[in-house]
């Protein structure tokens, strides 16, 4: 049971009103004295009983008038036993068989679904849909799901936050998987002598630079070197993309050397990348060449045989929006990101932005309308009795 407004239930402090009145109005008997009983008539005691219970009864009809009307007014929900439908858990397919997973299922009530596309219903024996595996993506689908919260077991890896910060009506609840042993790993070859080995946890991912077992020749990776070069006008994007090549550089530790120069200035030099942000004519540098030209592409950075075209401006939001640091990331440096790195994000880092609007259409709550009939029939008693007695 859900009481919507408890400051009335301050009215039942009341209840003692009518004990009070009853009290009160009790009259002492008055002693008249008299000198014989003798040809006095029999009162009738059956009749006495009858009006002290009368009495009794109004006392006890008034006092629950009382109480129920302040339930009533604190407005009194009930809830539903058949199905919890105000929440439903969302479970990652890749800990669907996981122990942590199985016992908390037996204590869950309400709908179980899988944390996928379609959010088809949960059965360890079923394969889910496949789904992009970001998280922002999926909580966005979620708010088609008829429910206001959502309680969700999965593992809070960065690698699984990409693209815009999820808008939700939901309340969510992460129930956070973390790795239960720490993860060594080959991160990545550098020429055919070296590669670097990464270790990773919920907390830290670190790697370290070893000779590989393959005795021939080879260098580490040696600095990226990346012209920047704009027009006066591209300056905010300038900025947006050199903030981009940083976040690229500390994730992928390798080290670049990013040149941001104006187009006046441009002269060419040795680089492994130019970056061109600027309306005018690019100079020939090769298919390593990121440029601006206002074209109709699927994509934010598409693949031509000029090198990679840039076709809009650059804003916050349309980076997130098209995940343009992943796709820069596979650009400048073929290799793939460390899906391995199993590092948790805070829970306070993962907070969907939210909104006020609720589309649950079922929920598990009810008000109690019988309540005001029950209020009605005592009404009538009370009026029933208060009549009789008065008679």
């Amino acid at each position: 049971m859900t009481l919507l407004n408890t400051t009335y239930l301050f009215g039942l402090l009341g209840v003692i009103l009518p004990i009070i009145i009853h009290l009160w109005s009790r009259k002492e008997s008055k002693i008249i004295k008299i000198g014989s009983i003798r040809f006095m008539p029999k009162s009738d005691t059956s009749q006495s009983s009858s009006i002290c219970l009368n009495e009794v009864l109004l006392l006890l009809i008034r006092s629950m008038l009382i109480g129920l009307l302040c339930f009533l007014l604190a407005g009194v929900l009930l809830e539903d036993d058949k199905e919890d439908r105000s929440r439903i858990t969302l479970i990652d397919p890749d800990y669907a068989t996981d122990g942590r997973v199985i016992r908390a299922l037996d204590t869950l009530k309400g709908e179980v679904r899988f944390l996928s596309s379609g959010f088809q219903v949960f059965n360890q024996n079923d394969e889910p849909e496949e789904a992009d595996k970001s998280l922002w993506t999926l909580v966005t689908a979620a708010n088609e799901l008829p429910a206001d919260t959502l309680l969700i077991f999965s593992d809070l890896s960065s690698n699984e936050f990409k693209g815009r910060r999820a808008a939700t009506n939901k309340v969510i609840q992460w129930i956070n998987l973390e790795p239960l042993e720490p993860s060594k790993y080959k991160h990545r070859l550098l020429g055919e002598q070296y590669e670097i080995i990464g270790h990773s946890d919920a907390l830290f991912t670190s790697y370290a630079v070893t000779e590989s077992a393959n005795e021939t020749n080879g260098e580490p990776w040696d600095t990226l070197a990346i012209q920047l070069v704009y027009d006066p006008e591209f300056e905010q994007d300038m900025l947006l993309m050199k903030s981009a090549l940083l976040a690229i550089e500390k994730q992928a530790y390798r080290t670049m050397r990013i040149h941001p120069i104006r187009i006046d200035d441009f002269e060419m030099e040795s680089s492994d990348w130019l970056i061109w942000l600027s309306e005018s004519e690019i100079p020939s540098f090769g298919n390593k060449t990121i440029y601006y030209a206002a074209k109709e592409f699927n994509g934010l950075l598409t693949e031509t045989s000029e090198g990679f075209v840039l076709s809009r401006r650059l804003t916050s939001s349309l980076i997130l929006e098209e995940d343009m640091l992943g796709r820069l990331f596979e650009i400048l440096i073929p290799e793939k990101p460390d899906n391995k790195d199993i590092r948790q994000m805070p829970l306070e880092l993962v907070k969907p932005i939210q909104y006020a609007e609720k589309t649950t259409d079922v929920t598990n709550k009810a008000e109690a309308h019988w309540l005001w009939i029950l209020f009605g029939l005592l009404l009538i008693l009370e009026r029933y009795f208060s009549l009789k007695r008065s008679l």
